[in-house]
C-alpha cells in the first residue's frame, strides 16, 4: 500500500476474463498491485461524478445497465474535469466467446448525454409549481 500522502504516478487496471480477477497496479517509485473485489472506481475518484455508481449501482443490474451507468459517470466526470477524463473506452467480457469485446464508445457517449438530458427533464417535470411550506 502506498503511504496516504503519496499519489501514484499512474494507475493500470487489468482484468482476466475467464477467472474474473481484476488487478490494479499503482505505479510510482514502488509499484503496488492489488486484487480488487466487487465494484470499484478507478481514475479520478475525487471527481463529483463518482457519486453516480454509488447512487445507482445494484447487484441485480444487467451488464447493459452497468455499461450505461459507467458511461454516464465517465461522461459527467469529463464534463467536470476534461483534463483528467478525456473520453470513454468500454470492453465487455463475453463468457460465450471467452474474449473481450470493445463497444462503440461514441454510441455510449451520446447515450450518456441523452440520459443526462432525461434526468434534467425529469427534475423539471417533478418540481412542484409552488414550493410546499412545512406545516401547510
Amino acid at each position: 500500500m502506498l503511504p496516504a500522502n503519496r499519489v501514484p504516478d499512474d494507475i493500470v487496471v487489468l482484468s482476466h476474463g475467464r477467472t474474473k480477477k481484476i488487478l490494479r497496479a499503482m505505479i510510482s517509485g514502488q509499484t503496488v498491485v492489488t486484487q480488487l473485489q466487487g465494484k470499484f472506481i478507478s481514475g479520478d475518484s475525487d471527481n463529483l461524478a463518482s457519486f453516480i455508481p454509488e447512487s445507482f449501482h445494484s447487484p441485480r443490474s444487467s451488464v447493459s445497465e452497468l455499461v450505461v451507468l459507467a458511461s454516464y459517470a465517465v461522461r459527467r466526470a469529463s464534463d467536470l474535469n476534461r483534463e483528467a477524463v478525456r473520453g470513454l473506452d468500454i470492453a465487455v467480457y463475453r463468457d460465450s466467446t471467452e474474449s473481450f469485446e470493445f463497444l462503440d464508445a461514441k454510441t455510449y457517449w451520446e447515450l450518456a448525454d441523452k440520459l443526462h438530458n432525461d434526468i434534467s427533464d425529469a427534475v423539471k417535470r417533478l418540481a412542484p409549481t409552488r414550493l410546499v411550506v412545512a406545516g401547510e
